[in-house]
């Protein structure tokens, strides 16, 4: 059952008034002007209960108790339960909304309070994350800059190492090539010196002989200077036509001698250079690692920031 509008309410109980008093003054529900009758306010009170909802309700209830001979006073009797009936369901259901509004409006606020205080929670932590954060920040920043400046220098360090080690590699490679130049030249002479100690020597044997010994002076100025002395006297005794057997044969033994020296000159540069090849791999691999070990931490400290 609906609600009646506070403001229709007394419209409502006026027109219920007048209808009794048409009830109990006749016995349709047909008002009438005059003795006994209604006025005009009543009868405009009850023509506009007519054109309601409710109106016409009661009024056809009204005609079936006239027409029944039922009281008129159990009439009002059920208008006045259902005036009451309505009035408590009114009461009720805004007993009902303003429990809801009061319940609502609570949670409006309680949920307010807790956005009020989880932004004031993040603006704190932020505050903290920043103070933290940014130190580190500065700090992974320097680290970075620092690392990059070494992986300049271990590159360049690279660089500069390769480009020694070819100019050490192509000294050695020449080094090589002029003792051996040089053990040849002692070779020859060797064999030229064993042919004058086993025959007379001609004029033309002489001069191989002579340009053997320059050959080989010039190999030993390039390889060994400490020897040029020595081996000035040698080829000043063999390129003398007087010189005896036993002359011959100490020289020999001194340019055999001689190679010795140099063989063991060329044993060491080939050491040398084989201890230095692996010195220049030992080194490109720590600088490698280095540079690594730059690139990994500017990487993880690109992260940071």
């Amino acid at each position: 059952m609906g609600i009646i509008k506070k403001t229709n309410m007394k419209t409502f109980i006026v027109c219920l008034l007048v209808l009794g008093v048409a009830f109990a003054a006749h016995e349709t529900v047909q008002p009438s002007i005059g003795a006994g009758g209604l006025s005009l306010a009543e009868i405009k009170k009850y023509n506009e209960l007519k054109e309601t909802k409710w109106g016409k309700i009661l009024i056809g209830l009204a005609e079936v108790h006239i027409q029944a001979s039922g009281p008129i006073q159990r009439l009002i009797q059920a208008l006045e339960d259902l005036i009451k009936e309505l009035n408590t369901a009114r009461s009720d259901e805004n007993n009902r909304f303003e429990t809801k509004r009061a319940t609502h409006e609570a949670n409006v606020q309680n949920l307010n309070s807790q956005i009020g205080a989880a932004n004031s929670e993040i603006n704190s932590n932020r505050v903290k994350i920043q103070s933290i954060l940014e130190p580190k920040k500065q700090q992974a920043q320097e680290d970075i800059a620092r690392d990059t400046q070494i992986v300049a220098e271990k590159q360049e360090n690279i660089r500069s190492a390769t480009s020694n080690r070819n100019k050490d590699h192509a000294d050695f490679e020449k080094r090589i090539a002029e003792h051996t130049e040089a053990i040849a030249a002692v070779d020859e002479s060797l064999q030229l010196l064993g042919t004058l100690a086993k025959n007379k020597p001609s004029l033309l044997e002489f001069k191989k002989a002579t340009m053997s010994f320059k050959k080989l002076e010039l190999q030993i100025r390039k390889t060994h200077v400490t020897e040029i002395p020595f081996v000035e006297a040698l080829i000043s005794l063999a390129m003398n036509q007087d010189v005896n057997q036993d002359i011959l044969s100490e020289i020999i033994q001194k340019l055999n001698k001689l190679r010795s020296r140099l063989a063991s000159s060329v044993q060491l540069e080939t050491e040398n250079e084989a201890a230095a090849v692996k010195a220049f791999d030992e080194l490109i691999v720590q600088l490698n690692k280095e540079i690594n070990d730059s690139k990994n931490n500017i990487q993880r400290n690109t992260v940071l920031i």
